[in-house]
C-alpha cells in the first residue's frame, strides 16, 4: 500500500512543477486582461475565398444534375485550381488588393459562364465502359 502511495506521490511532483513554470499556463478564471489575437483575412480574400466555394458547389450541383459531363467538370475544376492558385499567391502577404480581387473575381465569372454554357446544351453520352458485357 505504500508503495502505491509513493508511486502517485512520485509522478505527481513532476506534474506539479510544470504546472507552476512560468507565465505559459492560460489565464486564471476571474482575470479580464485583453487576450492577443491574430488578425484574419482581409475583407477582399473572404469575398474570393466565398466565390470559389460557391463555384465549387454549383459545379458539383450540375454534375450532379447531369448537366456537365466528367470531362466538362474536370475541365472546370482544373481552372477552378488555377484560381485558387493564385488568389493564394496573392494572399500569401497577408493582404489582397482591390486590383487583385477584380481580377480574380473576373476570372470566377469567366468559370460559371462556361458551366451556365455547359449547362445550356444536352451534354454528349459519356463512353461507354468497354469492360461490361453487353447483354
Amino acid at each position: 500500500m505504500k508503495a502505491r502511495h509513493f508511486l502517485l506521490i512520485a509522478l505527481a511532483a513532476p506534474l506539479g512543477a510544470c504546472m507552476s513554470m512560468g507565465d505559459t499556463s492560460s489565464p486564471q478564471t476571474g482575470t479580464f486582461d485583453p487576450m492577443p489575437v491574430a488578425d484574419g483575412p482581409d475583407e477582399n480574400t473572404v469575398a474570393v475565398a466565398r466565390e470559389l466555394r460557391e463555384n465549387d458547389s454549383e459545379i458539383d450541383r450540375r454534375r450532379d444534375n447531369g448537366e456537365l459531363t466528367r470531362s466538362e467538370r474536370r475541365s472546370l475544376r482544373r481552372q477552378q485550381g488555377q484560381i485558387e492558385l493564385l488568389a493564394s499567391a496573392y494572399a500569401a502577404d497577408g493582404e489582397m488588393t482591390d486590383s487583385e480581387r477584380r481580377f480574380l473575381e473576373t476570372r470566377s465569372r469567366i468559370l460559371q459562364d462556361q458551366a451556365d454554357a455547359a449547362a445550356l446544351f444536352d451534354p454528349p453520352e459519356e463512353p461507354r465502359d468497354k469492360t461490361k458485357k453487353r447483354k
